[in-house]
């Protein structure tokens, strides 16, 4: 007999776990990183992954339950593995956003990126962390630049294909 089962309890599908990013000598508690809740233990018959590349995630079908010890987190080795990750990341999401068939607008291109700066560095209050706060800010808005400068040269690709097929 299950524990729940037992005391008359109903235990959660799944729990969800805060998990605090170590970068940069330091561990981050501002500028949207944390707290960043991931579904890491879950009843596998009322669970499925979703979400789209490269952030997938786990769909639970039922009550997920927060549970308050924290699974840390080494997101990246140093500032190079951040941005190889990030070129790597923005190449998945773009080529998922043109599937989807999102496209390209120049707009998306100016105001995103600026506001997922002031987003981090203004109301997830990344100025706290100085520098690498505003360092994290400015990876963030560049991250979002990327990926629709990428959905563009997607665009651009797709458009000289059909034009050399044409031809």
């Amino acid at each position: 007999m299950r524990f729940g089962k037992r005391w008359g309890m109903r235990l959660p599908n799944a729990r969800d776990l805060p998990y605090p990013v170590f970068y940069l000598g330091r561990w981050w508690w501002r500028g949207g990183w944390y707290p960043d809740y991931d579904v890491r233990l879950f009843k596998r018959d009322r669970a499925t992954w979703g979400g789209s590349d490269p952030h997938e995630k786990i769909l639970v079908d039922g009550k997920v339950r927060h549970l308050q010890h924290p699974l840390h987190h080494f997101s990246y080795r140093n500032i190079e593995d951040h941005v190889q990750r990030i070129d790597r990341f923005t190449s998945i999401s773009s080529r998922e956003l043109r599937k989807e068939g999102k496209h390209w607008h120049l707009a998306d291109a100016l105001f995103r990126p600026a506001f997922r700066f002031f987003h981090s560095y203004v109301l997830k209050r990344g100025f706290m962390e100085g520098f690498a706060g505003f360092y994290v800010a400015v990876t963030a808005a560049i991250y979002v630049f990327l990926k629709y400068a990428k959905l563009w040269e997607l665009e651009l690709e797709e458009k000289d294909d059909i034009d050399r097929k044409r031809s």
